[in-house]
């Protein structure tokens, strides 16, 4: 069986909370010490001074998942772990910086990708399916992970069609659409993001003619 798992990368966030939230006010601590160009109210400051490298993630668009989330993530991890389900993880916000341009990622990432590959998990974790990043990326990590940063239809125009489905199979996720490349690139600033190549595929009950994406999975640990 299947599990999709949903988080909420704004749990610690500038926005989103009122002024006095304890949510906000741990967010406005880690931010003065991770990013002091920031301005507590979150619209002021200059954010990108003096930060470096994955660093400029501590910005007021990101978010953290927080420790309660995180204790939340490994548990269900677990669970479905020992049910033998695989997992796909729904986060607006990105937790791997290879599926991004390195600044859009949640606060806490590190913590997250640690639950996804750790031991209790498993394995079982199929996808992460993020967003945010409005240009799109895709990674495949080293443990088979299919991280997919899906582009924003706000990019593509009129025309586009950065849209699609998600299949589920016991060996692949498959993502069809109109234009796969509209919706998770093979390519993003001229270089290949390692993502398969696409196909046309005939029509089925769920969508019409359209190009196809197969991710495969291995095997999860148990």
């Amino acid at each position: 069986g299947w599990r999709v798992v949903v988080l909420d990368p704004y749990q610690l966030a500038l926005i989103g909370h009122a002024q006095d939230d304890p949510r906000r006010l741990a967010a406005v601590e880690l931010l003065r010490r991770k990013n002091p160009g920031v301005h507590p109210s979150g619209s002021g400051g200059a954010w990108f001074e003096g930060v470096r490298g994955y660093d400029r993630r501590f910005v007021p668009y990101n978010g953290g998942l927080g420790e309660e989330q995180l204790r939340w993530l490994r548990s269900e991890l677990a669970a479905a772990s020992a049910a033998g389900e695989r997992v796909i993880v729904l986060c607006h916000v990105i937790l791997e910086p290879r599926a991004c341009g390195g600044s859009t990622m949640a606060w806490d990432y590190e913590e997250a990708l640690e639950a996804v590959r750790s031991g209790e998990a498993g394995g079982c974790v199929a996808a992460v399916l993020c967003g945010h990043d409005h240009s799109g990326k895709y990674h495949c990590d080293d443990a088979g992970v299919h991280h997919c940063t899906f582009s924003s239809p706000l990019n593509k125009g009129d025309e586009g069609c950065a849209f699609g489905v998600v299949h589920v199979f016991a060996d692949a996720i498959e993502i069809r659409g109109p234009r796969v490349d509209d919706a998770l690139p093979i390519v993003r600033g001229g270089k290949p993001t390692g993502r398969p190549a696409a196909r046309r595929c005939a029509a089925d009950a769920f969508s019409g003619e359209c190009e196809s994406v197969r991710l495969p999975l291995r095997p999860a640990a148990r």
